[in-house]
């Protein structure tokens, strides 16, 4: 737990951060998703789940429709050689925990797994923190501190603690490869908030990403029920 906690939680946050600013977030996140590959391949090898030409589909589907969406935006790909390793440290930290969390997430819960591995590595990543807290610089105005307080807080619940909570809940019922899978629908909702908030019109080559998103998501869930239809039935005979 503490291996998990320091290079799968904070290891994948604290990479796919560095990958942001050493090319941008498009690059990061389009490195970040190699992680599903890299979990596919490892449960291909193991067996679990049986591949089968449906899943081989699928993930490609999931893959072509991210990279789809992330590389039809407005930004630009930017490859570094220090952000190219980051990114690709995120994918597999990103695999790391997904493969590394299955075991207690289903002995222990999600929010177990998730409260201790954020608390572990929270404890890691904390001197780092510190120290690059001495060169920042509070905005002079008590309204700039509040909505630092409140953008940080933000980031902190909703888009670290809650997220991965919700994500690694999946993985109580799902393999890591169909978890990974649904989580493809994260670009999407990147790119509807864009739209709302920033104004960014999604482009055509975004909107096909999506759909294909869209459609891995629904083989998944699809390839689900059927999967339960047929162990349902084998019951029934015996």
């Amino acid at each position: 737990m503490i291996m998990l906690g320091i290079f799968g939680y904070a290891g994948s946050s604290l990479a796919y951060l560095e990958a942001i600013q050493y090319s941008n977030a498009a690059t990061a996140t389009l490195l970040q998703f190699l992680f599903l590959p890299m979990v596919a391949g490892y449960e291909a090898l193991t067996g679990s789940p049986r591949w089968t030409r449906r899943w081989t589909l699928t993930l490609f589907l999931a893959i072509l429709g991210t990279s789809l969406l992330i590389v039809g935006t407005n930004f630009q790909i930017l490859v570094t050689p220090i952000g190219l390793g980051f990114g690709l440290l995120a994918a597999i930290s990103g695999a790391y925990y997904n493969l590394g969390s299955r075991n207690y997430v289903r002995t222990y819960g999600a929010w177990w797994t998730t409260t201790w591995g954020f608390t572990i590595g929270g404890l890691a990543a904390l001197p780092f923190g510190i120290l690059s807290f001495r060169n920042y610089m509070l905005p002079s105005s008590i309204g700039g501190i509040t909505e630092v307080i409140l953008l940080v807080g933000f980031v902190t619940v909703f888009g670290t603690i809650l997220a991965f909570s919700l994500y690694i809940s999946g993985l109580e019922h799902l393999s890591a490869t169909e978890t990974g899978i649904a989580s493809s629908s994260e670009p999407i909702m990147s790119a509807v908030a864009s739209y709302i908030f920033l104004g960014l019109v999604l482009t055509m080559t975004q909107y096909v990403g999506g759909a294909l998103i869209i459609l891995a998501v629904i083989l998944v869930a699809t390839g689900r029920a059927r999967s339960s239809t047929g162990r349902d039935a084998d019951r029934s005979s015996a």
